[in-house]
């Protein structure tokens, strides 16, 4: 997997939904364009990292992509990743542990950054950061203010940097 490899795309706009999919970049006002390459090779790095996941089944999870809903909902696209016991335990983790409002995302950005010790991050947290990128990413793209954009642009960034962090402690 490249980096041009991920696309974030709207679709379906009389349902208000969007569609998260792994093939081509179209972050054409999310971000800087280095910026957005670090944060993508970050997402990807990071997902290789997964321990609970399956890396390549996490990869694969991305590449049959995700929908979002109203109420930030995810669900998998991919049918048959969805009825499998390691798609399900993905899609409750992100459901359950992931911020999806700004104000808690930014909230978790902070809670780990202070807590920057000798230790890598458990197990947990390091997931936790990883699809938080990933979720972050999207809401930079989804955003329609430039304003809006921006906030989870700079979420997004600071995400990236402590993931290079923490994987520079592996």
């Amino acid at each position: 997997i490249r980096p041009s490899d991920c696309q974030m795309v709207k679709r379906d706009s009389s349902l208000q939904r969007t569609r998260f999919y792994c093939s081509r970049v179209q972050w054409r006002q999310a971000l800087h364009h280095s910026s957005r390459r670090l944060a993508l090779r970050m997402v990807i790095l990071g997902l290789l990292y997964l321990p609970t996941f399956d890396s390549y089944l996490s990869i694969q999870i991305l590449l049959g992509g995700v929908e979002i809903d109203n109420d930030n909902n995810i669900a998998l696209l991919d049918l048959e990743m969805a009825s499998m016991r390691q798609g399900r335990a993905f899609l409750a983790h992100i459901n359950d542990n992931i911020p999806k409002t700004l104000s808690s995302m930014e909230q978790m950005v902070k809670d780990l950054e202070d807590q920057r010790g000798p230790l890598p991050l458990s197990q947990p947290r390091f997931e936790s950061l990883i699809l938080g990128m990933v979720y972050s990413a999207h809401q930079t793209k989804l955003q329609e203010r430039e304003k809006d954009q921006e906030k989870w642009g700079e979420v997004l960034i600071r995400l990236a940097n402590i993931t290079v962090n923490e994987l520079r402690r592996l």
